[in-house]
Parts: structure tokens; sequence; C-alpha cells
């Protein structure tokens, strides 16, 4: 299981989310056009235009992994373990920022959270 990265803009976040929820989660298109227009676009809303979004698919959650290992390994419909994490940066990063150490502090300073996408359509965000 390899990890792959993205980097986008907040104004390609829809497009991110939708690629993502269709290639990782095997949604339908449909599907995945109302869960990032309905669900995650009004998240993105509270960002400023100048964030940008590293999405990781096959991240562990562990809120999850423990939900999945308690009730959805057990049923028939096959979920898969892994989720997408969205964390946001202000202003334009770039992949290799995370492996220069001398970037970290200022990665740090223009952190602005993160959320997880779970693959247990269409409660893909908790609390959405």
């Amino acid at each position: 299981m390899s990890i792959s990265i993205y980097i986008e803009p907040l104004a390609n976040g829809e497009e991110l989310v939708r690629t993502l929820l269709q290639d990782e989660f095997g949604i339908s298109a449909s599907s995945a056009e109302l869960l990032s227009t309905a669900t995650i676009k009004p998240h993105f809303d509270n960002f400023k235009d100048n964030t940008f979004i590293v999405a990781e698919n096959n991240y562990v959650d562990k809120v999850y992994r423990d939900s999945y290992y308690h009730y959805y390994s057990s049923k028939l419909h096959k979920y898969k373990r892994e989720s997408i994490r969205l964390s946001f940066f202000e202003n334009e990063i770039l992949d290799k920022d995370f492996f220069d150490g001398n970037r970290h502090n200022d990665l740090q300073q223009r952190y602005r959270g993160f959320m997880v996408l779970r693959p247990d359509e269409p409660f893909i965000v908790e609390g959405a």
C-alpha cells in the first residue's frame, strides 16, 4: 500500500475530492459530484482563497479504523479500511517542502487544519 500526495489550490478542491472519491473509494461520478458539492464544499468555504490542499490517500484514521474493525468488517458490503486526509495550508506549498527540515517551521505557521474523508458513503465526513 503506497501513499500518494496531491497538492491543489482550494479553487480546484471540489474537483480533487470528486476524483479521489471515485478513484480511491469507487464512488460513482454522480454520487461523488453530490458529495463534493453538498458535503465538502461548505467546509472549503470557510477558508481563504489562497489556501492549498494536501490530500493523502491510504491514510489510517484511528477513529475510523476502530469503527471498521468493530462494525464495517463484519458487513456483507466490502468497505475500505483506509481514508483520505485533506490538510490545509495558507499560500502555495510544494511536496519537497515536507522533506526540507528548514521549511518545517514555516509549514507549521501556515497549517490551517485537516479533515478526513472516510469510505462509508454517504457519511464520508463525520458530523456532516
